[in-house]
C-alpha cells in the first residue's frame, strides 16, 4: 500500500486490457487513503454489488478533489455520479 501517496496517475490502457471497476476503485482507496489527484480508466458498466446507498461500505476519500475517468465506458450515468459523489465527497472536478 502506498498510504502516503497522492496523485496517481494512469495515462493510457490496452483495449485488450480488462479494466478495472468499481470494485477495484474502491480497493485502491483503501490502500492509498492520502490520494488527492487520480486519473485511470474503468469499467463504470460493472455496478453488480455496489450499494447506491453506501457505494463504499463506508469508506470514502474526503480529500479527493479531482478525478479523471477519460474514456471510461459507463451505461448508467447518473448511478455513475451518485456512486464518485458518495466514494469522494470533496470532489470538485471530473474529466
Amino acid at each position: 500500500a502506498w498510504p502516503q501517496l497522492q496523485v496517481l496517475k494512469f495515462s493510457s490502457y490496452n483495449t485488450t486490457t480488462t479494466l478495472p471497476t468499481f470494485h477495484g476503485l474502491i480497493g485502491l482507496l483503501r490502500l492509498c487513503p492520502a490520494l488527492t489527484s487520480l486519473s485511470l480508466v474503468i469499467d463504470a458498466t460493472e455496478l453488480d454489488g455496489i450499494d447506491l446507498k453506501c457505494p463504499g461500505g463506508g469508506l470514502c476519500n474526503k480529500h479527493l478533489n479531482f478525478l479523471a475517468l477519460g474514456a471510461s465506458p459507463m451505461r448508467f450515468p447518473v448511478k455513475v455520479a451518485v456512486i464518485l459523489s458518495g466514494l469522494f465527497p470533496r470532489l470538485e472536478k471530473v474529466d
